[in-house]
This record gives structure tokens, sequence and C-alpha cells, in this order.
């Protein structure tokens, strides 16, 4: 029973604070329907603001509700709602929006600057915290109290705690007054402070175009003056843009940028990354072709870590499109963080060249200067000289611009040896009124500690190279500082935040180094056990090391610490079903399903588990709820395209893979399964030459070769398919995937001793790869199978079931081996255990029938091979066999029916008239037993048993 003295408050998305309620209140709330399970709950009077779904007495009675609402919509029709139907002209932003990303041309710059210096009595005061509401009202007519409380009890109640409050009221304006006034004055935001990323809301705002216009003008003057504060006040203008409604896709590119130069001081977790999700959703849905909606596109992959995506899906772009500013500037970021910076500082010249409106953004000045102070050589003294001139250029431009003012620090120190005016710099960049990145943040610490070193103020210098320890551990320099001036136990000493330990996870996955990423991942969820964010990458980088069972551990444990997660819950239902464990992964989407019962996200988990079930037309229905609820999600299209592929509808496959490239014409997978369309539609060789061509334009993505080398094999061109897979594992040494399919295409081509050692050993290179996946295992037994070894090949069996004991046929082919060594009733075993599996596929009975027959069980026999044909269309092979077992338990007549059910399927089949001459003589018919025989003979004249059917025959005819 629930402690009535515990007490809550309650927050709700709009930021309204119910309560102190007791918990039975709060469960009772539950149950009406008032919580829904997307507010944040706190202990009365000081506790720490947590997701309502967090605390576990809360979150079963959310599930319970919302399990019951699903079930009586599926019993009772929703009425359709009456929607007003959508505005649709197009809306003009003043002047003729640029094609190239600039802003429009005309705009009023001092005008949009002037607002910039006088914000400071704008709509974007004040400091957020984690307890700041998650989306606010700027217009001052709209204006809420959003620390608004509310006791859910009785009228009368209600009525008396208004007369309190009232009494108490002048007094508390006064101290809030107060207290705000102070913090204006005084406190500037803490670095260590969240922020949220304010979402945008599917209520249209009343705007005419005049003032769409001036907004966007005036976020644009903030947005190219390239700071924390004023990337927050352009987000706070695109999103009441966005929110009036405009089709004019160019706000919510800019939206979507400043999202991503805020992300890293946001709370990246589910609620965060769904609002980015919606803005992606809302630019497609308007159009899901333009500039707009690819920038939003690489911004939502930055965001939950699909990097290598990201970083293909802008290096495609810029060869059709090199005129678009933010992607040139995106993959400037992602070469940087690569160490390529050579070729980095190119795409920020671009993106800085074709901005090339005044004032200048001046973002990518600022990376470009980065860039010429990382390149070393022989012209690193001018590239100083370049990243000097530009720094001096920005702060002429924006004053207050702290990573400038650190970055010149650095230079006046390091290059310089300005020891005073490195120092005045760099600590004028780390006090200053705006918030550094943390990379930005770690070089600054470390040039003070260096300074602080110079002047022999050892204390000071260790105190500053540990602060950036804390933040990155592994720069090099704060580590050796450390050492050097406190030694390894202060080294040992120095405490990193999971913020910082997940900026530097970050950092490793963009430089490709996931090993290095999931140590940093898993460090950050330990330090902080809620950070479902945290616990996702590491599954990611693990399941990217193929370490698939670390993987699935560590999902589990994300889902743990946010279930509002959706992202982690699809991944992990993903990742159960690559594992052929399909009951989990259904079990995982059914438990977020209830939590979020109108994620697009979710039905497409369905339908891709559905996919690798083989279960094509169940793929296709999920798929299809999906596309409703998102008709522009390319993935969605993708698994629609290869389910109706599955049932042989590649028209239907047609269209769906043609939208998905209209979509994103960018999207490798994409082109090919198109390829693989057109070749099932219009013959191979449409479809190799389509591969040829992308492999001609993209000799590095192998995924093309990998696509051609399919089509060969199933061409049944086993040379040049073999020939392919060795380039692809060539190009990337990891592909497991890659190195299977070459086993098998080897084990295929040639059953010689070579192709056999040969076929072994990439079997083994694939299973070092990831020793808890048991394919490479299982492909190593069929192997032994096929050349007789039966004692290995059960041994690979067992050793799969051991890995993964829900594995497809596993058990069915280790019953094949046992059946062949004469372990008749361990075959038995092996057939129930994959019947409890599999039990809709026929295999299992066909082996408990050949088991049968071994015994002598006849009629045991004949159940099994019949229980096998209603379940699959068989050859004419199964009913000779379960013909014979008819026979051999006297049941002649229907061993005549299952024999004529085989002459109906394959005729000239000889067996089925050797085994019809054997019934017909227990029944006595020896001329139809003759005439088996004979018609047995004729169609296999070399019958290695042609001399004992000719003696039958001669005793039959006397």
């Amino acid at each position: 029973m629930a402690d009535k003295k515990i007490r809550w408050l309650v927050r709700d998305p709009d930021g309204k604070i119910y309560g102190p309620l007791s918990t039975e209140r709060v469960l009772q709330q539950i149950s009406a329907g008032f919580f829904r399970g997307e507010e944040d709950v706190s202990l009365y009077p000081n506790g720490k603001w947590i997701s309502i779904s967090v605390e576990p007495q809360f979150y079963d009675q959310l599930l319970d509700v919302l399990d019951s609402e699903i079930k009586s919509k599926s019993k009772q029709p929703e009425k359709p709602k009456d929607t007003p139907k959508e505005d649709v002209k197009e809306i003009k932003l003043g002047p003729e929006v640029s094609k190239t990303g600039e802003p429009p041309a005309g705009f009023e710059r001092g005008k949009a600057h002037a607002e910039v210096q006088d914000h400071q009595a704008d709509t974007y005061g004040g400091v957020e915290t984690d307890e700041v509401v998650s989306r606010m009202d700027y217009e001052e007519s709209e204006a809420e109290d959003d620390e608004e409380v509310i006791e859910l009890t009785d009228v009368h109640q209600i009525e008396k705690r208004e007369k309190v409050k009232a009494s108490r009221l002048p007094l508390l304006v006064f101290a809030v007054l107060c207290i705000a006034i102070i913090s204006l004055l005084f406190i500037k935001e803490d670095d260590s402070v969240k922020i949220r990323l304010l979402p945008t809301s599917d209520k249209k705002r009343d705007m005419n175009n005049q003032q769409v216009a001036v907004k966007f003008q005036k976020a644009i003057g903030f947005f190219e003056l390239d700071t924390h504060n004023n990337y927050k006040r352009a987000q706070s203008e695109l999103v009441q843009i966005v929110d009036s409604q405009t089709r004019v896709p160019d706000p919510y590119e800019l939206l979507c940028m400043t999202y991503h130069y805020l992300w890293p001081f946001s709370y990246q977790d589910s609620k965060d990354i769904n609002t980015i999700k919606t803005v992606v959703k809302k630019i497609k849905l308007i159009n899901p072709t333009s500039r707009a909606a690819v920038v939003c596109t690489i911004v939502e992959l930055l965001a939950v870590g699909r990097y290598q995506e990201a970083s293909g899906l802008s290096s495609n772009t810029l060869r059709s499109f090199p005129q678009y500013v933010f992607v040139n500037q995106i993959y400037g970021e992602l070469l940087a963080a690569r160490k390529q910076y050579e070729t980095a500082k190119y795409y920020f010249n671009q993106a800085k060249v074709l901005w090339n409106k005044k004032p200048p953004w001046l973002g990518p000045k600022v990376h470009e200067a980065r860039m010429y102070t990382k390149i070393k050589g022989p012209d690193e003294q001018q590239y100083m000289s370049y990243a000097y001139r530009l720094y001096r250029e920005v702060l002429k431009a924006n004053n207050n611009h702290s990573v400038a003012k650190v970055e010149l620090g650095k230079i006046e120190f390091d290059y310089f040896k300005h020891v005073d005016k490195g120092l005045s710099l760099v600590k004028d960049g780390l006090n200053g009124v705006e918030r550094l990145p943390k990379s930005i943040e770690v070089d600054a610490f470390v040039t003070l500690a260096k300074i602080h070193k110079r002047r022999n103020e050892r204390q000071i210098a260790l105190e500053y190279a540990q602060r950036a320890f804390s933040i990155n551990s592994s720069n090099r320099e704060s580590k050796d500082l450390i050492v050097e001036l406190g030694g390894m136990e202060k080294l040992r000493n120095t405490k990193m935040k999971d913020r910082e330990l997940l900026y530097v996870g970050d950092q490793f996955v963009k430089a490709g180094d996931c090993f290095a990423a999931q140590a940093e991942f898993k460090a950050a969820f330990e330090v902080d056990s809620t950070n479902g964010i945290a616990a996702m990458k590491a599954a990611k980088c693990l399941w990217e090391l193929n370490q698939s069972e670390e993987a699935i551990v560590w999902l589990k444990k994300a889902v743990q610490a946010d279930p509002k997660l959706t992202t982690a819950y699809v991944l992990l239902a993903d990742y159960f079903s690559q594992r052929f464990d399909y009951l989990n992964a259904v079990k995982v989407l059914k438990k977020i399903r209830r939590i979020n019962p109108r994620s697009y996200e979710v039905y497409r988990g369905y339908a891709l588990v559905q996919l690798r079930r083989r279960n094509f037309k169940g793929a296709v229905v999920s798929g299809s709820k999906a596309l409703q609820l998102y008709e522009t999600d390319v993935d969605t299209l993708l698994i629609l395209a290869r389910a109706y592929m599955g049932v042989e509808e590649y028209n239907d496959a047609l269209k769906m893979i043609s939208r998905a490239i209209e979509l994103d014409n960018n999207n490798v997978d994409a082109h090919c399964i198109y390829a693989k369309v057109i070749a099932g539609l219009r013959g191979p060789s449409r479809g190799i030459d389509y591969l040829r061509n992308k492999i001609n334009d993209y000799p590095k993505i192998s995924a093309y070769r990998e696509a051609l080398g399919d089509i060969y094999r199933t061409e049944e061109n086993f040379r040049m398919a073999s020939d392919l897979y060795n380039q692809v594992v060539q190009l990337e040494p990891n592909n497991k995937k890659a190195f299977l399919k070459l086993g098998e295409i080897i084990q295929q081509e040639s059953q010689s001793r070579s192709s056999i050692n040969r076929a072994l050993e990439i079997y083994l290179r694939a299973a070092a790869l990831d020793p808890s996946d048991a394919n490479p295992i299982f492909l190593t037994g069929k192997l032994y199978l096929d050349i007789r070894k039966y004692g290995l090949a059960l041994k690979q069996f067992r050793r799969v079931i051991e890995i993964n004991p829900r594995f497809p046929l596993a058990h069915f082919y280790a019953g094949q081996a046992a059946l062949e060594l004469q372990q008749y009733p361990e075959a038995l075993e092996y057939s129930k255990a994959e019947r409890n599996i599999n039990p809709g596929l026929a295999e299992s009975y066909l082996l408990a029938a050949d088991a049968y027959f071994r015994l002598k069980q006849f009629q045991n026999c004949a159940e099994e091979y019949q229980k096998a044909t209603s379940r699959s269309q068989l050859g004419s092979m199964v009913y000779v066999k379960l013909g014979r077992c008819y026979r051999l338990a006297g049941a002649l007549d229907s061993a005549v029916s299952s024999l004529k059910l085989a002459s109906v399927q394959e005729s000239g089949n000889p067996l089925i008239y050797l085994e019809f001459g054997k019934v017909y003589e227990m029944q006595g018919s020896n001329d139809a037993a003759i005439e088996a025989f004979e018609k047995y003979l004729a169609l296999a004249p070399n019958a290695p048993d042609k001399s004992r059917v000719t003696a039958k025959i001669r005793a039959l005819a006397n």
C-alpha cells in the first residue's frame, strides 16, 4: 500500500505543476487518464524532477491504462476527426529566398542586429535549468504562469487553498521578483546546466506573412552571430515561425541547424531527439526532396549517433549540390572529427563563400580558422597568421564570441609567446556571457594550465589541467600536465561527469573508433544510471564491433533508464530479430507501443521483424501502418519494397523503392534494392548494369559490389559472385555478412578439398569477428554435413544451440547428423525441440519421420510425414516416403493414395513406380505390379537394383 506521508509534485509537458499529491492520488489520476506518461514528478518539497514513467509504482499503472486503451480502440472504430483544410498558399518571406542556403536578399541587417543588441529585454531572458518548462510561449499577449500549482482535490479544498494563497500572494510576488533581478544581475548560466531543445507544436500560431518575414529576418541575425545564446534566440524565433505552419522550407532548415549547434548543451534524451524528429517529419511532409529536408535529415542522423550515415549523405549530396551551405559546413565538421583538417578547411571555406552576405555567418570562419591551427607542416606559420586574422574578424563582428577569444588567446600564448595577452583572452572567453563547446573548454583549460605552469604557479596549473582532463580524458596534454604537476595519484583522483564522458565517446565515434567510444559511453552510464542515451550509444558501438550479446544487454539498460526512448526499443527489437529471437523482439515492441501507441517507428519495427521472419504479408501490413503515420519515412519504404519482393509483387516493390529514391537519392540501400527489383521485373541484366554504373561512380562503397554479387549468385554465376564478395571483404575486413556469403559461394562452386578448406577458413574468420553470432558455426556444421563428417557436424550444431537456442533449423540439422550417426532417440529429441521453436516448419516432422522409419515404427513414420505435408508444399519424394511407410504399416490403400499424389506432382520420378509395384504386389495385383516395375526400369535403365527388379518381374509373370 502506498505511503500516505509521501507527496509528489507533477509537471505536465506544458510546464504546469500539480500538487503536492499523495501517491494514491497520483495513481487515481493515471487511472482516470489525467496523467498519461508524458509528465515529470518530484518528491515534495525538494525532490529531483524525473519522468513519471521511471517511478516503478506509476510505470506499472501507466502500462495497464495504455494497454486497456489499445484493446478498447481495437474493438471500437475511431471516429474521424474534423480537421480544417490546410492553407497551402506559399508564404513569401519578404524578398525571394536564395536557393543556395544564403539569407534572402534585401533584408534589413542593421535592424536585425540592433534587435540582437537589445535582446536582454526581449523574449529569451532568464536561465534555463532542468526545471524550466520544455516549451515557452514568447508572445506577451499569451504569457502564462509557468509555475502554476493546482491541487487535484475537491472544490471546497481548492477554495480554501485559494484564500490562503491570496493572503501570501504579494509577499510571494516580491520574493520572486527579487530572485529574478539578482539572477539577471549576478548569476551567469552554469556550464553544467543542460538545456531543453524547444519543441514545435501542432497547434497553429496565428501569424501573417509579414510577421513571419520579420521573425525570420531576426532569426538569421541571431544565427549569424554564432554563439550559444544567439542560437537559442534564433531557435525561439524559428519555432514560432514553424508553429505558424508556413510551408516555406528555409525556416525549417535554419531551425535544424540551430538544434545542431544547441545539441551539445542539451539533455540529449528521448525528448530532445523527438523534438528534432518532429521537425524532420514536418519538413518532409512539406517537401521531402528539398534542401531543408536533406539538412534536417543529416542533423537527425548526427543526433542519434549515426555519424557514418550522416557523412555518407553529406558527401553524396555535395556531389550533386555543391552549393548547399549547411551541408558543406556539417561535412567539414565530420572530416575535422576524423582529423582530416586540410580537407575540412576546404568545406568550411566553401560554406563561408556560399553564404556570401553581409554581415557573414561567423560559424564557417571560426571552424576554418581552427583548421588552420591544427594543420602541421612547412606552411604552419602562414596558416597560423590566417587563423589569427580570421579570429580577429570574428571578434570585430561579435565581441562576445567566446570561442574566438579562447582560440586567439591560444595563438597569442603558443605561437607569439604573449603570456599576459593570451591569459587575458582565454579567461575572457571562459568567463564571458557565452557558453563554450566542450572541445574549446578543454583547450582553454589546457592553455591556462600551461600559462600558470610557466609562471611557476603549479597548484593553479594542476587544477586547470584536472578540469581539462575531467572533460576529455583522452586529451594527452592535460594528462601529461597532471602527472608532471601532481603525479599519478592526482590523475587517478580526477573524475569525469557523465556529460563529459558522453562528449568524449561521441568524438571517438565521429573519428571511427567505436572500441574507445563504447568504453566512454559505458563509463557515462555508470556515473548516471538514468542516462539512457549513453547506454544506447554503447550498445550501438558494441553491435558495430560484432559484440552482439553485450550490445543487447546495454540496450536493455537503455530502455530501463529511459522508458520513453522509442529508438532504443526499436533497435533492441531489431537486434533480437537479427539473432532470430522473434518472440522477445515482439515483446519489446509491444511494450513501447503501450507507451507510444502512435509511433511510426514502432510499426516500422514490427514490419522489420516480420520481414526477418519471412512473413512478407505481415511486413506489408505493419509497414503500411507505419507509412500512414509518416508517409515520407524512407526506412519504411525500404522494408515494404523488400516485403513485396518476397511475395514476388515486383510492381508494388518498384513503387515503394522509386518513392524512397525520390525522397533520398543518396541512400545506398535504396539503390541496391532498386537494382534487385528491376532485375526481378525486367531481367537480371538490367539490375547488373545499374549496379555496375553505381560501382563506377562510387568505387569505395562496398554495398554496391555486395548487391551485384547477390544478383550473380541468384543467377548461379558463382565465379562472378565470389570475385565481388572478395572485393567487399578487402574493402571492409569486418563485414561479417560478406564473409559468410563468400564461404557459401565457394562451397556451392566446388566440393573439392581445397574449396572445402577455403570455405572453412572463411567461416572461422567470420566466427572470430563475433563469437556470440552462431551463423558462421551453423554454416560450418552444414558444410560438414554435406561432406558426410557427421560427428564434426553434430559438434558444430550443438555449439550453435548453446550460443543461440532459437537459431532456426539448428536442432533440425543436429538431428540429421544424429540420424546419420544412428542416434535415433537423440534425433527425435532434436525434432521435438525444433518443433517447439518453429511449429509451422515442416522440417522437424520430416526428421521425426526418418527417425521413426529407421526405428521401424512405420505408423508413427506415416503420421509425421502426413503432418509435414499439411504444413508446406513438399516435393514428390515426401509422398513416396509417406506411401512407403503406409505400405510397411499395412495401410495399402493409403499408400496408393499417397503415391498417386506423388505422380501428379512429378510423373517422371522412377521411385514412384518402384513403390507402386511393391504395393500392388502386396495387394496381389500382379499385372499392375509388373506394369509399375517395368515403368520404373524404363525411367531408370541403370538403376542399382535393376537385376532384382527384373527377377521380380519374371517371378510375377509366372
